[in-house]
């Protein structure tokens, strides 16, 4: 009966135990509530930091890489109106081409597309017609996504084919039919004009590009450019 009462009595110890330091506590907050109010806002004050700063070092590695691409993007562009105003061919522009390869590679579709804006607007100002700009657009995006999305040059290349020697061959038939004043029977009028060039810059640009895989300065030159 004795051991009975002994085990009976023992679970009842922590339960009191309990009970007097939770008394313990509400007393010590209700002597001293402020400075509990302190510590819990210097706790949250300390997470609100925490993530401040891995939100702004996240911001500043994303501000790295814009600035590399940006910087890119303007050395592709001055090489593409180099390269097509120095080497000419009769109704060609093929280095445009090559260079809207590299750019879809090196910096993606959107700053590949502004790179052959650039260029575009500058031939402009040299004596070119609009096309110099719409021609230079839309390859670069249709190759950057289709690299994104397969990995392998060849889709760089059926991307600045299709979107140079097609959708802006058709893209830039309003501009010279009613802005120019051109009599042009069709929208498909520029195709033949347009692919040629485009295939043959494109080819071009992925030569290069197959000669940097193989070397393996392809994969250094990407890492290094979005690391």
């Amino acid at each position: 009966m004795q051991a009975e009462r002994k085990t009976c009595l023992r679970p009842s110890i922590p339960d009191a135990d309990n009970a007097a330091v939770g008394t313990q506590r509400q007393r010590s907050f209700r002597r001293y509530p402020y400075g509990y109010l302190l510590l819990y806002f210097s706790l949250k004050e300390l997470d609100f930091m925490e993530k401040t700063q891995s939100v702004s070092n996240l911001s500043a590695q994303r501000g790295i890489l814009s600035t590399k691409k940006l910087v890119l993007t303007a050395m592709l562009s001055g090489l593409a109106f180099v390269l097509s105003t120095f080497v000419y061919f009769p109704n060609m522009a093929p280095f445009q081409h090559f260079v809207n390869v590299m750019a879809a590679v090196f910096v993606g579709p959107w700053y590949g597309s502004a790179a052959g804006v650039l260029t575009g607007l500058m031939r402009m100002a040299c004596g070119r017609t609009i096309g110099s700009v719409i021609g230079a657009m839309i390859g670069p995006i249709l190759g950057g996504l289709l690299y994104r999305r397969f990995g392998t040059l060849w889709s760089v290349y059926i991307g600045e084919v299709i979107g140079t020697g097609v959708l802006s061959a058709i893209a830039v038939y309003p501009f010279y039919k009613y802005i120019y004043g051109l009599d042009l029977t069709s929208p498909l009028y520029y195709i033949p004009f347009y692919t040629p060039s485009a295939a043959v810059g494109a080819a071009m640009g992925v030569m290069v590009l197959i000669i940097l895989k193989k070397t393996g300065l392809l994969s250094r030159l990407l890492s290094e450019l979005n690391n």
